[in-house]
């Protein structure tokens, strides 16, 4: 149980740290004096720096989970408040792509680590439970900002992710150490071949596609909304506020269910939730039916990542999980780049793009039924 909450303490600070670069483009143009649309090519992420996660993430496979978690979570966090007193715009950018890139490897570790660390009826719920930490940090982000002057506050934001590196320190000491049976070191290549690849390929497939659709049913609701003039900025906020508490407390229930019935059965239910949720919410005729589909876009969202989450970890040998969801976070850079590269093209209608995206999760769940079914699988050996 102090594992557990270890875990969702730093995927709380991991989450805040991440969403403090968010959404600043507007207060960077006007602190550096520049247009928008240079201070949003600044601090908008890219699909290049995702490279390194691979490298750096697999040192997890090398050494145990524990320290490069901890190492990585701090790294997060200072990178993030480096940003504040970046002098240029150059050393911002810098910063803000190193903490997305320690970010993300620190992502792919406390992810294996909170599997491995719970019992094989159990990890899905806990998955569950520190996805969720995730989403409150990430959602502190935005109680945070109006404490401070509008003009300084996404600087002060970034420093206050620099100042939990103490706390993130005290929850790696409270953390155990996975006790794993493991094969001999592979190279961090090996899961894209024979007999590893059968299980990665397929997946990867199912998350890229996932990655896309995410993509551009988040990128376009402004757009959309603001055309229709259902709700303003403030109040399509409100509405993504209340769809997203909702999408990670059920999405704690997808995990735990998926302990029961398993996991390919509820990230099928996931996906196929998401997608009604999304075309819901881009032909709607008026908000009400709107706020609905994007809780249940949400809630299918949250879900299959708590499901999937436990399912990607369980599915590969110990001694290959870090390399494996590396090249994973890989699969999903590409694919949420696609998907806010189909939205810029405006070669289709915004409605008919989420709908086509919404199709790609039929195929996704194509791809998952070639994956073996993990629940209830030992995933260390103190279960």
């Amino acid at each position: 149980m102090s594992s557990l909450i270890s875990l969702w303490v730093l995927a709380v600070l991991h989450g805040f740290a991440l969403a403090s670069a968010n959404g600043i483009a507007a207060q960077v143009a006007q602190t550096f004096h520049i247009e928008f649309s240079e201070a949003a090519s600044t601090v908008t992420a890219g699909f290049w720096p995702a490279l390194l996660i691979l490298p750096i993430a697999a040192a997890g496979d090398r050494g145990g989970r524990k320290r490069p978690l901890i190492v990585l979570a701090a790294l997060t966090a200072l990178t993030a408040g480096l940003g504040a007193f970046a002098p240029t715009l150059d050393l911002l950018h810098l910063s803000i792509q190193s903490t997305r890139v320690f970010g993300g490897a620190a992502a792919v570790l406390l992810l294996v680590t909170t599997v491995e660390s719970m019992a094989p009826r159990r990890s899905g719920l806990g998955v569950g439970l520190v996805l969720s930490g995730g989403a409150l940090g990430a959602s502190l982000v935005t109680f945070a900002r109006p404490l401070f002057d509008e003009a300084v506050s996404w600087q002060k934001v970034l420093q206050l992710s620099a100042a939990s590196i103490p706390v993130i320190v005290l929850a790696g000491l409270a953390l155990s150490e996975p006790r794993l049976i493991v094969g001999p070191r592979r190279a961090t290549w090996r899961p894209l071949t024979q007999p590893v690849g059968s299980l990665f390929w397929p997946l990867s497939a199912a998350v890229t596609l996932v990655a896309t659709f995410a993509a551009v049913h988040v990128s376009a609701l402004q757009e959309h909304f603001t055309d229709l003039g259902f709700w303003n900025t403030a109040s399509l906020l409100t509405q993504l506020t209340i769809a997203g508490i909702l999408g990670a407390l059920l999405g704690i229930a997808g995990g735990w269910g998926s302990d029961t019935v398993g996991r390919k059965a509820l990230a099928n239910i996931s996906l196929l939730i998401a997608a009604l949720g999304a075309v819901l919410t881009y032909f709607a005729q008026v908000p009400a039916t709107a706020g609905v589909g994007l809780v249940l876009a949400s809630v299918g969202l949250f879900s299959f990542a708590s499901v999937n989450g436990a399912h990607r970890v369980e599915v590969f040998p110990p001694e290959l999980r870090a390399s494996a969801l590396g090249w994973l976070a890989l699969a999903v850079a590409g694919g949420a780049e696609l998907g806010r590269e189909l939205l810029q093209r405006d070669f289709v209608e915004i409605p008919v793009l989420v709908t086509l995206a919404a199709g790609g999760l039929v195929v996704a769940i194509g791809a998952l039924t070639a994956l073996p079914e993990t629940v209830a699988r030992p995933t260390a050996a103190s279960t």
